[in-house]
């Protein structure tokens, strides 16, 4: 696996396959030409929201495990915002000295709609489907293969693991797929 670094977060399953389709999409530029790039990721929500399948997600955040089943998506943050402004992990601080890992698990498919409203300003957090959690040292193992985001970026396929080094200026690690 490559060895990568992120400032904001790190993640696997429907926002980086988001990501993904939106960064490889020949639309892109076209949308950024006029100012719309952001609604390029918008409508590949909508349409992906139809072919994407969760997957089942192991994850040890601290030596304590849990496991979640037909999950939409994990992200590992240093910061409550990515995506240009939405809020995915409303309590976490960048010198908290803790990554916050937010997991979306099984929900139906308009459901995803809504917590993407919801998102821009952290009612997502309110949902029981979604798990918010901190620590310092973070695993995600996908029971199949799913897309990693770093920062919004394409970083490979499979497990995330992340963590916070101590006593050393704070930099985050991140063990992305291939």
């Amino acid at each position: 696996m490559p060895d990568g670094a992120f400032a904001n977060s790190v993640g696997c399953g429907f926002d980086a396959h988001i990501a993904r389709m939106a960064n490889r999409s020949a639309w892109k530029g076209r949308f950024n030409r006029f100012g719309l790039g952001s609604l390029i990721y918008v409508l590949y929500l909508v349409i992906e929201l139809f072919r994407y399948r969760p997957v089942d997600l192991d994850i040890c955040i601290d030596g304590r495990n849990y496991s979640f089943q037909q999950a939409w998506m994990a992200t590992v943050s240093n910061h409550p915002y990515y995506g240009g402004g939405m809020r995915i992990a409303p309590s976490a601080r960048g010198d908290d000295g803790l990554l916050h890992v937010t997991v979306v698990g099984p929900m139906p498919r308009w459901k995803i709609l809504a917590l993407f409203l919801t998102v821009f300003w952290g009612g997502h957090v309110r949902m029981k489907e979604v798990s918010v959690f901190a620590g310092r040292n973070v695993h995600i193992r996908p029971a199949a293969p799913v897309p990693v985001h770093a920062d919004g970026e394409e970083a490979g396929v499979g497990e995330v693991s992340a963590w916070i080094e101590a006593k050393r200026m704070r930099v985050i690690g991140a063990e992305l797929g291939e």
